[in-house]
C-alpha cells in the first residue's frame, strides 16, 4: 500500500525531475514534505489538453465527480486504488479514469511498517539508483455549482514484489521510465495496454531502511524522518530480519 511518502528537493532531485518531465519542479510553490499523509493536498504531474506535462495540486483521496460534495466518504478511503479493481466486470468509474485521467505522484520514498522481532518498525522504501520515484495514479475532477474544478487523485497499488512482500503484501505502482512516459501520454487510450502495464516494480531496483518512530505521527515533518537509523547502511536488505 502507500499511506505516507516524502517529497523534498535537492540539486540531484531537481535535475532528475526536469530530465524526466521536461520542466523544473515549482519548488517555491510546494515546501518540502517528509511525512505526507492522505487527505492532504499534494503536487501531482499530469498532462494538459496539449499533452504537455504540468504540476497540479490535488487532494490525495479520490473523490468521484458524481459525489454530492468535495469530501472524502467516511467509509470509503480512496487514497489508494487496487490494480485489481480495474478488472471488475461491472462498469466502474475508475476504468474510465484509467483511460482518460492518469497522473504521476513524484516522491523520494514511501514508508511502510513491519514487525521485526516483537516490534513494529517504520521503514522507508526508495529507489536504488534515483533520487525520485514515480507512483502511477488516476485523478478525478469535481465541479461545484459555480462550475469551479477541484482535483483529487488516488495512487494505484499492486501486489508486493519478493523484496517488499516481507514488509507488506502490497506496494505502490512504481513506474519505470518507459511506463512513466506512456502513463502521461494522453494519446494512449487502449485499456488493455494500460491495464497490462500495471505491474510490481522489479525487486532489484528498490531498497529499504528502518527510520525513526517519529514518522508514526503526521505531526512530525522534518528531514530527520528520512535518515536511516544508526547501524544500518546500504547493503543486503534481508539483514534486518
Amino acid at each position: 500500500m502507500c499511506g505516507r511518502f516524502s517529497l523534498y528537493f535537492f540539486p540531484e532531485a531537481e535535475e532528475e525531475f526536469e530530465r524526466r518531465f521536461g520542466f523544473p519542479f515549482p519548488t517555491l510553490d510546494y515546501p518540502p514534505s517528509y511525512n505526507t499523509p492522505p487527505q492532504t493536498n499534494i503536487p501531482v504531474v499530469e498532462s494538459d489538453e496539449n499533452n504537455q506535462n504540468e504540476v497540479r495540486e490535488m487532494f490525495w483521496g479520490l473523490i468521484p465527480s458524481f459525489s454530492k460534495e468535495f469530501k472524502s466518504h467516511p467509509q470509503y478511503n480512496m487514497s489508494n486504488t487496487r490494480a485489481e479493481s480495474f478488472d471488475k466486470k461491472q462498469p466502474d468509474f475508475r476504468k474510465e479514469l484509467l483511460i482518460t485521467s492518469r497522473c504521476v505522484v513524484p516522491a523520494n520514498n514511501y514508508f511502510e511498517w513491519t514487525k521485526i522481532g516483537t516490534e513494529k518498525v517504520p521503514l522507508k522504501v526508495e529507489s536504488e539508483d534515483s533520487p525520485l520515484m514515480s507512483f502511477g495514479g488516476i485523478y478525478g475532477i469535481w465541479r461545484n455549482d459555480k462550475g469551479e474544478k477541484f482535483y483529487s487523485c488516488s495512487i494505484i497499488t499492486v501486489p508486493a514484489n519478493k523484496l517488499l512482500e516481507r514488509l507488506h503484501p502490497r506496494m505502490p505502482f512504481v513506474l519505470d521510465r518507459t511506463t512513466e512516459q506512456m502513463w502521461l501520454d494522453n494519446s494512449v487510450t487502449d485499456y488493455e495496454v494500460l491495464r497490462d502495464s500495471i505491474t510490481p516494480y522489479p525487486e532489484d531496483g528498490l531498497e529499504y531502511f528502518p527510520v525513526s518512530r517519529r514518522v508514526n505521527s503526521t505531526r512530525n515533518n522534518d528531514p530527520e524522518l528520512v535518515v536511516p537509523l544508526k547501524g544500518f547502511h546500504k547493503g543486503p536488505q534481508y539483514d534486518l530480519f
